[in-house]
Protein backbone atom coordinates (compact mmCIF):
# COMPACT_ATOMS: atom_id res chain seq x y z
CA UNK A 1 0.00 0.00 0.00
CA UNK A 2 1.33 3.36 -1.03
CA UNK A 3 0.04 6.79 -0.29
CA UNK A 4 0.04 9.43 -3.06
CA UNK A 5 3.14 11.24 -1.69
CA UNK A 6 5.36 8.18 -1.13
CA UNK A 7 8.50 8.09 -3.26
CA UNK A 8 9.09 4.67 -4.78
CA UNK A 9 12.24 5.41 -6.80
CA UNK A 10 14.67 8.16 -7.81
CA UNK A 11 15.66 8.84 -11.40
CA UNK A 12 18.89 10.75 -12.01
CA UNK A 13 20.15 12.16 -15.28
CA UNK A 14 23.92 11.88 -14.80
CA UNK A 15 25.02 12.73 -18.33
CA UNK A 16 26.10 16.11 -16.94
CA UNK A 17 27.14 16.43 -13.31
CA UNK A 18 26.38 19.71 -11.56
CA UNK A 19 29.22 20.31 -9.13
CA UNK A 20 28.73 22.87 -6.36
CA UNK A 21 31.74 24.05 -4.37
CA UNK A 22 32.68 27.10 -2.33
CA UNK A 23 35.59 29.47 -2.77
CA UNK A 24 36.84 32.11 -0.34
CA UNK A 25 35.69 35.68 -0.73
CA UNK A 26 39.24 36.65 -1.75
CA UNK A 27 38.97 34.47 -4.89
CA UNK A 28 35.65 35.84 -6.19
CA UNK A 29 37.43 38.08 -8.70
CA UNK A 30 38.97 35.08 -10.45
CA UNK A 31 35.72 33.09 -10.64
CA UNK A 32 34.13 33.80 -13.99
CA UNK A 33 31.56 31.77 -15.90
CA UNK A 34 33.35 29.72 -18.55
CA UNK A 35 36.51 29.16 -16.47
CA UNK A 36 37.94 25.66 -16.73
CA UNK A 37 37.83 23.34 -13.71
CA UNK A 38 39.55 20.05 -13.11
CA UNK A 39 37.94 17.64 -10.65
CA UNK A 40 39.47 14.49 -9.17
CA UNK A 41 37.93 11.61 -7.26
CA UNK A 42 39.60 9.07 -5.00
CA UNK A 43 37.48 6.46 -6.78
CA UNK A 44 39.34 7.12 -10.05
CA UNK A 45 42.98 7.65 -9.09
CA UNK A 46 44.95 9.54 -11.72
CA UNK A 47 41.90 10.53 -13.74
CA UNK A 48 40.88 14.16 -14.20
CA UNK A 49 37.37 15.29 -15.07
CA UNK A 50 37.20 18.61 -16.89
CA UNK A 51 34.29 21.00 -16.68
CA UNK A 52 33.40 24.67 -16.80
CA UNK A 53 32.16 27.18 -14.26
CA UNK A 54 28.53 28.01 -15.03
CA UNK A 55 27.46 30.31 -12.21
CA UNK A 56 28.98 32.19 -9.31
CA UNK A 57 26.71 32.81 -6.34
CA UNK A 58 25.40 36.30 -5.75
CA UNK A 59 25.88 36.23 -1.97
CA UNK A 60 28.83 35.69 0.34
CA UNK A 61 28.05 33.49 3.34
CA UNK A 62 28.50 35.79 6.38
CA UNK A 63 29.85 32.95 8.55
CA UNK A 64 32.31 31.22 6.18
CA UNK A 65 33.05 34.29 3.99
CA UNK A 66 32.74 32.04 0.95
CA UNK A 67 30.63 32.06 -2.21
CA UNK A 68 29.08 29.04 -3.92
CA UNK A 69 30.21 28.24 -7.46
CA UNK A 70 28.47 25.77 -9.77
CA UNK A 71 30.32 23.94 -12.53
CA UNK A 72 29.10 21.42 -15.09
CA UNK A 73 31.13 18.31 -15.91
CA UNK A 74 30.32 16.22 -18.98
CA UNK A 75 29.82 12.67 -17.69
CA UNK A 76 29.30 10.75 -20.93
CA UNK A 77 30.79 7.53 -19.56
CA UNK A 78 28.65 7.79 -16.39
CA UNK A 79 31.70 7.40 -14.13
CA UNK A 80 30.66 10.17 -11.70
CA UNK A 81 27.64 9.72 -9.48
CA UNK A 82 25.53 12.22 -7.54
CA UNK A 83 26.85 12.73 -4.01
CA UNK A 84 30.48 11.83 -4.76
CA UNK A 85 33.21 13.85 -3.10
CA UNK A 86 35.51 15.57 -5.62
CA UNK A 87 38.60 17.72 -5.26
CA UNK A 88 38.38 20.78 -7.50
CA UNK A 89 41.06 22.90 -9.13
CA UNK A 90 39.96 26.06 -10.93
CA UNK A 91 42.29 27.07 -13.74
CA UNK A 92 42.46 30.85 -13.48
CA UNK A 93 45.32 31.33 -15.92
CA UNK A 94 46.94 28.99 -18.37
CA UNK A 95 49.88 29.72 -20.61
CA UNK A 96 52.34 27.85 -22.76
CA UNK A 97 55.75 27.67 -21.15
CA UNK A 98 59.01 25.89 -21.67
CA UNK A 99 59.60 23.80 -18.54
CA UNK A 100 62.14 21.29 -17.28
CA UNK A 101 62.00 18.88 -14.33
CA UNK A 102 63.10 20.62 -11.14
CA UNK A 103 65.72 17.92 -10.47
CA UNK A 104 67.52 18.79 -13.72
CA UNK A 105 68.28 22.36 -12.58
CA UNK A 106 71.26 23.14 -10.37
CA UNK A 107 72.45 26.42 -8.88
CA UNK A 108 75.95 27.88 -8.88
CA UNK A 109 75.89 31.03 -6.74
CA UNK A 110 72.87 32.97 -8.05
CA UNK A 111 72.76 31.37 -11.51
CA UNK A 112 70.75 28.36 -12.69
CA UNK A 113 72.10 25.69 -15.04
CA UNK A 114 71.13 22.44 -16.74
CA UNK A 115 73.20 19.94 -18.69
CA UNK A 116 72.19 20.12 -22.35
CA UNK A 117 73.14 17.20 -24.58
CA UNK A 118 75.19 18.56 -27.49
CA UNK A 119 76.07 15.79 -29.93
CA UNK A 120 77.93 13.22 -27.85
CA UNK A 121 78.67 15.38 -24.81
CA UNK A 122 76.83 17.10 -21.96
CA UNK A 123 77.35 20.85 -21.83
CA UNK A 124 76.56 23.05 -18.86
CA UNK A 125 73.95 25.55 -20.06
CA UNK A 126 72.94 28.65 -18.11
CA UNK A 127 69.18 29.24 -18.09
CA UNK A 128 66.87 32.03 -16.99
CA UNK A 129 64.38 30.61 -14.51
CA UNK A 130 60.76 31.74 -14.19
CA UNK A 131 58.17 30.17 -11.91
CA UNK A 132 58.38 26.83 -10.14
CA UNK A 133 55.35 24.60 -9.79
CA UNK A 134 54.68 20.92 -8.98
CA UNK A 135 58.20 19.67 -9.68
CA UNK A 136 58.84 21.68 -12.84
CA UNK A 137 60.74 24.91 -13.48
CA UNK A 138 59.76 27.44 -16.14
CA UNK A 139 62.64 28.32 -18.47
CA UNK A 140 62.55 31.90 -19.79
CA UNK A 141 65.78 31.68 -21.76
CA UNK A 142 68.81 29.55 -22.50
CA UNK A 143 67.01 26.51 -23.96
CA UNK A 144 64.87 25.83 -26.99
CA UNK A 145 61.93 23.45 -27.24
CA UNK A 146 63.20 20.00 -28.18
CA UNK A 147 66.67 20.41 -26.64
CA UNK A 148 67.80 17.27 -24.79
CA UNK A 149 68.73 17.79 -21.16
CA UNK A 150 70.05 15.43 -18.52
CA UNK A 151 67.47 14.90 -15.77
CA UNK A 152 69.11 12.25 -13.57
CA UNK A 153 72.65 11.84 -12.33
CA UNK A 154 73.61 15.50 -12.65
CA UNK A 155 75.46 15.60 -9.33
CA UNK A 156 78.48 13.69 -10.66
CA UNK A 157 78.23 15.02 -14.21
CA UNK A 158 80.82 17.53 -15.45
CA UNK A 159 80.80 19.96 -18.36
CA UNK A 160 81.99 18.26 -21.53
CA UNK A 161 81.44 14.68 -20.30
CA UNK A 162 80.82 12.36 -23.23
CA UNK A 163 77.39 10.74 -23.43
CA UNK A 164 75.94 7.90 -25.43
CA UNK A 165 72.33 6.87 -26.00
CA UNK A 166 71.20 3.35 -25.38
CA UNK A 167 68.14 1.72 -26.94
CA UNK A 168 65.87 3.23 -24.27
CA UNK A 169 67.00 6.75 -25.26
CA UNK A 170 68.62 7.36 -21.86
CA UNK A 171 71.81 9.42 -21.76
CA UNK A 172 74.68 7.74 -19.96
CA UNK A 173 77.87 9.64 -19.12
CA UNK A 174 81.37 8.34 -18.44
CA UNK A 175 81.20 9.28 -14.76
CA UNK A 176 77.56 8.62 -13.81
CA UNK A 177 74.25 7.21 -14.90
CA UNK A 178 71.81 9.82 -16.21
CA UNK A 179 68.69 10.17 -18.30
CA UNK A 180 67.94 12.79 -20.93
CA UNK A 181 64.53 14.07 -21.98
CA UNK A 182 63.40 16.60 -24.58
CA UNK A 183 62.28 19.95 -23.20
CA UNK A 184 58.56 20.81 -23.53
CA UNK A 185 55.43 21.00 -21.37
CA UNK A 186 52.54 23.17 -20.17
CA UNK A 187 52.45 25.20 -16.99
CA UNK A 188 49.10 25.78 -15.30
CA UNK A 189 48.45 28.47 -12.71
Amino acid sequence: MLSPNTAITSIDDISVIKLDFTVPESAIGTMIPGAKIIAKSVSFAGREFEGTVRTVGSRVDPVTRAVTVRAHIDNGDRALRPGMLLTVEVVTAEHEALVVPEGAVFQVQNRAYVYRVDGDSARQQEIDVGGRRFGVVEVLGGLEEGDLIVVEGIIKLRDGARVRFDAAEAAVSESSQGSAVPVAANLRN
